[in-house]
């Protein structure tokens, strides 16, 4: 049988994951504002602060979060945000190919040819994955 101690250790690592869980990073927040309400400057402002190494990757998982919940037209602008101040990175890259191969249909209301046709960078292209 456990001692009391041990329950009250449970019990504070469950409700502080809880907390932290709720609350989040002030990124993961602007993410669900962005998911909710469509405001996308707070998202590109909270991903622009982040430090210079982590800043990609979280452009990342944030499209990635936004993609997989089938959130496919604010992944298309937020891959716009991305490409448009990174476009000569691999992620961007893969980003702006994913989206026109996956989602045609967003591609053109989202992106566009126009966009497409001034971002796209063939010779990172060739050499894109998801990796920055």
């Amino acid at each position: 049988m456990m001692s009391s101690q041990i329950w009250i250790a449970i019990g504070a690592v469950i409700v502080v994951g809880a907390l932290l869980f709720r609350g989040g990073s002030a990124l993961a927040r602007a993410l669900r504002a962005y998911s909710r309400e469509g405001q996308l400057a707070p998202l590109v402002d909270a991903l622009e602060a982040l430090p210079e190494q982590r800043r990609l990757t979280e452009y990342d998982r944030a499209i990635t979060t936004l993609w997989r919940d089938y959130q496919r037209e604010a992944a298309a602008r937020l891959v716009s945000a991305l490409v448009e101040r990174h476009g000569d990175t691999r992620i961007a890259q893969y980003w702006l190919q994913e989206v026109r191969a996956v989602e045609p249909e967003i591609f053109a209301s989202e992106i566009g040819a126009e966009f497409y046709q001034t971002h796209h960078n063939p010779q990172v292209a060739a050499d894109c994955g998801k990796f920055g």
